[in-house]
């Protein structure tokens, strides 16, 4: 069995969020980094490391093919784009010729809808209205 000592130091972690706002706060402002470190209890060259962690990131993320450039805006905006088929613009929608519904309804009696004609997507328009 393996005991540890109770003089042995326990590594300390520190969240992503801990670290970025130190980095941040040594790029942008012109403290030092020993004054910002002795500051947050933690050693400078802990932070050095994750400054030039930070630096190398974004680094390699500007480097990258069709990267996005992160530091402006953090979350990427995607733009929704509709997608046809080939040939789908020349093809004309399909038509329907003479149509009569009958629809009865409980309240008002019957419903009679006589139509010469009409495409496919505006009868399912038109059919899912009157659910």
């Amino acid at each position: 069995m393996t005991t540890q000592s109770p003089n042995t130091p326990k590594r300390r972690t520190y969240s992503a969020e801990f670290k970025a706002l130190l980095v941040k706060e040594a790029t942008d402002s012109d403290r030092s980094i020993a004054s910002i470190a002795l500051e947050h209890g933690i050693n400078q060259n802990l932070l050095h490391n994750w400054k030039r962690q930070y630096q190398r990131a974004h680094a390699q993320a500007d480097t990258l093919p069709g990267a996005i450039n992160r530091s402006h805006d953090p979350n990427p905006h995607f733009i929704p784009i509709h997608l046809e088929p080939e040939g789908a613009h020349l093809r004309s929608p399909s038509v329907i010729k003479n149509i009569k519904l009958q629809i009865t309804a409980r309240a008002s009696g019957a419903i009679s809808l006589n139509i010469a004609q009409i495409d496919t997507q505006s009868l399912i328009d038109l059919l899912r209205g009157l659910q």
